[in-house]
């Protein structure tokens, strides 16, 4: 079956592979910023987040080795990782983007009793300046990432741990 798309929606790909490189670049920096919030003792203690980058020497000896993933997950209520998916969204101005989407995704049990991955939870991440974002509608919340903020970004990074956390434990993220 085709769709038709519509070309205003593909404008949004017309510099895709710049656009795209943007965005994994940005995705890996908020992975490794992730990983450098949860591995400080006092945070690794209480929450027991363990996220392996894959920039990480253990990433390669987990075995991994397809390039959406970004990152495998662990913790006190099971384990996840953290893929690269894509999307577009419609800016102020009318225009398009390409729009990176970090899923956190668990192993689940399909109907026919076989493991398979599963979308739980996700970080919307824009090429540009623009703060990522989880939620939609009214229910959105921003992942304050400028370098100035300190300790609010280290905050903001530490509550996207958790969603994921309880996105992995209980289930999708309301």
């Amino acid at each position: 079956m085709h769709h038709a798309f519509p070309v205003e929606q593909l404008t949004a790909l017309a510099y895709v592979d710049r656009d795209a490189n943007q965005v994994r670049s940005r995705v890996l920096r908020i992975v490794n910023d992730l990983a450098s919030v949860f591995s400080l003792a006092e945070v690794e203690e209480r929450v027991g987040l363990v996220i392996t980058s894959r920039d990480s020497s253990g990433f390669a000896e987990q075995g991994v080795d397809n390039s959406d993933v970004y990152a495998t997950l662990n913790c006190p209520l099971g384990s996840g990782r953290l893929t690269l998916g894509w999307a577009t969204r419609q800016l102020n101005g009318g225009g398009w983007e390409l729009l990176g989407v970090l899923a956190t995704e668990k192993l689940v049990r399909n109907p026919k009793d076989e493991l398979e991955w599963a979308k739980v939870w996700a970080i919307n991440v824009p090429k540009g300046y623009d703060d990522p974002w989880m939620g939609s509608g009214d229910q959105v919340s921003y992942l304050r990432y400028s370098k100035q903020l300190g300790q609010e970004k280290t905050d903001s990074l530490y509550f996207a741990g958790l969603a994921m956390v309880y996105s992995i434990g209980v289930g999708k993220l309301r």
